[in-house]
């Protein structure tokens, strides 16, 4: 029945390698796109009797055809049998060129029947996933199938998922053979469960949660799994991101830190051991992720001792060959993120030799080498893993998890990746599985066959042509419905990150307190709130016409319905910041009690969307965030503005008190004791002369509000201003520009809020002393965290001025502490003025504004995070 032309045309070889699958016009709607297909003349009606006759007697190949039978029951009319006689003949059949590979197929058309030719089961499967989607998908009047000829084979061996089940989401076992289900549709074929503690162990049964993870559910789902050619391969954290076991009593005295498991110890290993006796056998996989990743602060606690011996390659390194040893009795072959050996490249020759490398990296990269060839050049092989980027977010960023993993890919395909592992992350604990379909299956359309541009094509144009061959595809492949009106309504709704004050629509943004000092830009949230309120409201409408897939329309119309909720609340903080009368309290009033309304339905809603998904545990940590949001609401109702003047550098301040709503009294106390009715009350703005914390009570109709209190700084030091010729960010402003001289020195945590926070630019300041001054000395202080991309100035430099115009060097500092670095720390620059005398002092700190290539997201903006300045 298959004519076989195909096989012989010249420059077929050619074209699979290539992997760019042009789409022409008239060609189906299929996901990924096949390697090579030829529309030929006339139509196949499945309008009656199909036949589908199986040639071997593999089991494999009868489930592959009692799927196709399943999907051939949708079509009106038609009748399938398995095995039967009469009617549409439907040939799955095995044969076909060695060049196709084990999981490559031909599929032929014509209109006498339908032909799956493949060398081996799992091309069969492919085969007729392929024909599902033209029957789902591209049926003309009267059942008619266009006759067509695909030939077909994947660019990738391994085309995988993770699913991140250790940061609060435990799927149910169902869904994670719902996962199975769907992405083996798209020709994945390995999937991975990211595990820190929840594997229920026998050995050590107070790790895990109640509802964790067991090892017969592991064989379940692997058993069920191979009908479907997933293989699931093995996953422990091994060393960083420890935590969840660390913090019990019992283990706590293995860490090296809070999160790292400490290889100084011999018992870390017994430990490990028996982790491996329980988890390794349940996989039959023989990969095994060890992750061990971001291990910051390694050397900072029990192995230092180690790390001046051996260094930091041969700690690491050393702590990789003690894994390998534990695994191998059980036949696995160990993969293992890449980060920490692409940034200390000298590990690289101490490990295994068998190991697989994981490189990853998120963001929106140009090119992916600098993960990759540190690895190629050794002679590891390695498997490139992108993102879908959903993390600590209202909803997937689509923009950049398109470009993340189509260039990952692309680079992967161009150096001899083995395959692609596509991550989703939980965490802070919130994400559904269900907002991550879209990019996991644009990481499907690229790991079978990657976007390679043509000779005088961009990437940029290439990617463009297969995504929008893409969109057309997904709505009637995965929603079964005859347009895009979903994949354009969640790109819509990823787009809306667009809007300043939709604050990257990141969780943060949706808890962020209704009255917050840090503010977001409000330009646009008028426009911001209405089209997050249209996508809402459109995808709450259209999600019961989703004839598949109906739960994750509902999760997105959820999703929206959270950014409508950050849009309202900057709206009202725009509202509160200014005066109201009568009415407007009563407006306002109506507005906060709707918000907590909508508040209380979101929550029952996430209610209802995670139990699609997820096991009980951890719902309630995320319930109890809606709880907190309602009671912020409410208290909205007593809350009192202590405002400030703008006079950050004055030996006084002036502070004003401004109750949101009308009130009888207000209570206050500049002590920061708790004020009450024997406090004195505000009769009008008043004086402080020393730091302290001033707390408020509003009295309403003879009842004390909540308390409200601010710590206000009164600067006694003789810089009179200090000129910015940068704006530090927003979310990193921390006391403003008093921050660099209030005698508070911040942590080794950039997020507690103590640091200015310039992102990509120097920090450049003038401190205006009043008068030309005797000077002895400057000091400044920096943070490092380079895992959060704030490293420490290339150097620091000082200019001494009398006048302010002409400035003359008085000194440089070279940064001497290594960028590479893991962890927080602090560095304090100094330079001797002795001798010298100036009014002005100008403070130069040189960021490197771009991470440099060791980075694992080199080429992002660098920051550069200052704290305290001192001219003596």
């Amino acid at each position: 029945m298959v004519t076989r032309h195909l096989l012989l045309c010249a420059g077929f070889a050619a074209l699979v390698a290539s992997s760019q699958a042009q789409a022409q016009p008239g060609d189906p709607l299929l996901i990924p796109r096949p390697a090579l297909i030829s529309m030929e003349e006339g139509t196949v009606s499945l309008a009656g009797r199909v036949s589908i006759r199986i040639a071997s007697d593999a089991a494999e190949d009868r489930f592959a055809a009692g799927q196709l039978a399943e999907e051939l029951k949708r079509v009106p009319g038609c009748s399938p049998s398995i095995g039967g006689r009469g009617g549409i003949p439907v040939l799955l059949s095995r044969g076909g060129a060695d060049s196709l590979g084990g999981e490559g197929y031909i599929l032929s058309v014509t209109p006498g029947g339908i032909e799956v030719e493949a060398p081996e089961s799992a091309g069969i499967f492919y085969g007729v996933q392929t024909l599902k989607q033209l029957i789902r998908a591209n049926l003309r009047e009267g059942a008619g199938l266009a006759c067509l000829q695909i030939v077909d084979t994947p660019a990738l061996r391994y085309r995988g998922w993770q699913d991140d089940i250790s940061r609060g989401p435990i799927p149910t076992l169902d869904y994670l053979k719902r996962e199975v289900r769907e992405l083996s549709e798209y020709k994945l074929n390995c999937m991975t469960l990211y595990t820190e503690h929840v594997f229920k162990l026998k050995k050590h049964p107070d790790i895990a949660p109640d509802d964790g993870i067991t090892a017969e559910e592991i064989k379940e789902l692997i058993d069920y799994a191979r009908d479907y050619h997933v293989e699931v391969i093995g996953n422990f954290q091994s060393f960083g991101h420890f935590y969840h076991i660390l913090k019990h009593p019992g283990y706590a005295h293995l860490a090296e830190t809070p999160h790292v498991l400490s290889p100084a110890f011999e018992e870390s290993y017994d430990f490990l051991a028996d982790v491996y006796a329980e988890i390794a056998p349940s996989y039959s996989s023989p990969l095994f992720n060890i992750n061990c990743d971001e291990t910051f602060g390694l050397g900072s606690g029990p192995a230092r001792a180690m790390m001046d011996s051996l260094g930091r390659e041969g700690v690491y390194a050393y702590h990789i060959n003690r894994i390998n040893d534990l695994l191998k009795p059980y036949g696995k072959r160990m993969m293992m993120w890449g980060d920490i050996a692409r940034d200390y490249p000298k590990i690289i020759p101490k490990l295994p030799r068998d190991l697989i490398v994981l490189p990853w990296g998120y963001h929106a990269a140009t090119t992916f080498d600098g993960d990759i060839l540190p690895f190629t050049t050794m002679g590891f092989e390695f498997i490139v893993c992108p993102g879908v980027s959903c993390w600590r977010t209202v909803w997937p960023d689509f923009a950049t998890a398109l470009i993340n993993i189509s260039n990952f890919v692309r680079d992967g395909v161009r150096h001899g990746a083995m395959g692609m592992l596509n991550t989703s992350w939980d965490d802070d604990g919130e994400n559904l599985f269900n907002y991550n379909w879209y990019p996991l299956i644009w990481g499907a359309e690229m790991a079978w066959h990657p976007v390679i541009p043509e000779r005088n094509q961009s990437m940029e144009d290439a990617r463009g042509r297969r995504l929008a061959v893409f969109d057309r595809a997904f709505d009637p492949l995965f929603f079964g419905v005859k347009s895009d009106v979903f994949t354009r309504l969640m790109n819509q709704l990823s787009g809306l990150r667009k809007y300043a004050a939709a604050g990257g629509l990141t969780d943060g943004s949706f808890w962020r307190p209704l009255v917050d000092d840090a503010g977001l830009p409000a330009k646009n949230t008028e426009a911001f709130a209405a089209e997050a309120a249209a996508i809402a409201a459109e995808l709450s409408v259209l999600a019961d016409i989703a004839v598949r897939n109906g739960a994750a329309v509902r999760a997105a119309a959820f999703a929206a319905a959270r950014a409508s909720v950050i849009a309202e609340k900057q709206l009202l903080r725009e509202t509160m910041g200014g005066t109201l009368g009568a009415a407007d309290e009563q407006v306002l009033r109506r507005k906060l009690k709707d918000l907590e309304m909508k508040a209380a339905e979101l929550k029952e809603e996430y209610r209802r969307l995670w139990a699609l998904e997820n096991r009980p545990w951890w719902l309630d940590e995320n319930l109890a965030k809606y709880d907190k949001m309602m009671e912020d609401i409410r208290s909205c109702e007593g809350y009192v503005f202590i405002e400030l003047d703008r006079a950050d550098f004055a030996h006084t301040r002036t502070v004003t008190l401004r109750p949101l709503f009308a009130a009888d009294t207000l209570y206050v106390t500049t002590d920061g004791t708790d004020p009450g009715r024997t406090s004195a009350f505000y009769r009008g703005p008043f004086q402080l002369y020393n730091s302290g914390t001033v707390r408020v009570r509003a009295c309403r109709e003879g009842r004390l509000t909540a308390a409200i209190s601010k710590d206000i700084f009164v600067y006694d030091g003789m810089v009179q201003s200090i000129k910015y010729a940068h704006a530090w960010a927003p979310q990193y402003a921390a006391a403003g520009a008093v921050t660099l001289v209030d005698g508070v020195r911040g942590n080794n945590d950039f997020r507690a809020g103590g640091y200015l926070g310039f992102p990509r630019n120097d920090l450049d300041a003038v401190f205006d002393l009043g008068t030309v001054r005797d000077l002895h000395e400057m000091s400044a202080g920096f943070l490092q965290d380079s895992g959060s991309w704030v490293l420490f100035p290339e150097w620091v430099a000082c200019y001494l001025s009398d006048d302010g115009v002409i400035f003359e060097e008085a000194g440089k500092v070279l940064n001497r502490i290594d960028q590479s670095l893991e962890g927080g720390m602090k560095q304090t620059f100094t330079l001797d003025l002795s001798g010298r005398r100036a009014r002005y002092v100008r403070v130069q700190a040189k960021n490197t504004r771009l991470l440099p290539g060791w980075h694992k997201s080199a080429g992002g903006e660098a920051w550069v995070f200052v704290d305290e300045v001192m001219v003596r």
